[in-house]
């Protein structure tokens, strides 16, 4: 198993095809690695800390038009 990154936070997105077909994206929420599964060592477990995230406007655009 590779090294764990317990404490690691992760965006995570659902995958689907929506009405029309097309694929799209539904957010899930911001998971946290906890460790590892009691049930199978080969399974990390994650929990799920915040169902919302905040978005930071980046500022390297305006750098580069500068």
């Amino acid at each position: 198993m590779e090294e764990m990154n317990v404490g690691r936070e992760r965006a995570v997105f659902a995958k689907y095809k929506n009405n029309l077909g097309s694929n799209s994206y539904r957010f899930v929420g911001v998971f946290k690695i906890s460790g590892v599964s009691p049930d199978n060592d080969e399974f990390l477990r994650y929990d799920r800390i915040s169902e919302r995230v905040r978005i930071i406007k980046s500022t390297v655009s305006k750098q580069l038009e500068s």
